[in-house]
């Protein structure tokens, strides 16, 4: 008996659009069983948290694509490197979707670093449909719940965005004023400053000492 074919397609997702789809659409084909590897990458700053990220790809997937494909994808989040997450479910393939040429080229360099920690995983790159993916019969438009849920998710995914900006221009401010205040604490112009003397005394200048008379005899 021949053993299954399992692949990975690794992302973030955040959200799935309809290239993604269509990759994995189109990847489905390549393997008997396909995970859908959703990364943690806190360090991108994802809008979404992974959990959030993982019911998106499980959703569209389910809507999007046909029953017969639903039925040999899963969806997995991970949060190790890419080829202990590949070795962990067995699979022997990975998949990436290329739109440009500066993609292959980081693409390339990601798969020599990775040839290294494990020889028997190939890779398998995947164009872009041009157009983009029109015969997905525009991801079934017609399917009036699947546009509500995108629509939600997109007017989601501005709120937080427009969030993440408020928070960065107010601790902006913060540093503005913090900044303000300790430059006036100088002075205005961080110039030497005139010192109060007793009453009848001249004021000197800060950091000089004041002019000596003649002593009396």
């Amino acid at each position: 008996m021949n053993k299954s074919r399992v692949g990975i397609y690794p992302g973030t997702f955040d959200p799935i659009t309809n290239g993604h789809l269509d990759i994995i659409r189109r990847a489905a084909k390549i393997v008997d069983r396909l995970i859908v590897g959703v990364a943690r990458n806190d360090g991108k700053g994802p809008l979404f948290t992974t959990d959030e990220r993982v019911e998106i790809v499980r959703a569209d997937i389910a809507r999007l694509l046909e029953r017969e494909t639903v039925a040999r994808i899963e969806v997995r989040a991970f949060d190790t490197l890419l080829m202990k997450f590949a070795e962990s479910v067995g699979a022997s393939v990975i998949i990436r979707g290329l739109r440009a040429v500066s993609d292959f080229e980081y693409e390339f360099q990601m798969m020599g670093m990775n040839a290294r920690l494990n020889t028997e995983i190939e890779y398998v790159f995947l164009m872009a449909s041009d157009p983009l993916p029109v015969h997905l019969v525009a991801l079934r438009q017609g399917d009036r719940r699947a546009r509500r849920r995108r629509l939600a998710f997109r007017q989601q995914a501005r709120r937080r965005t427009a969030d993440r900006a408020l928070r960065g221009a107010g601790q902006r401010t913060i540093d503005q004023t913090a900044a303000a205040s300790k430059n006036s604490s100088l002075g205005p112009d961080r110039g030497p400053r005139l010192c109060r003397r007793r009453p009848g005394k001249k004021p000197w200048m800060a950091g000089s000492s004041p002019a000596k008379g003649p002593k009396e005899s």
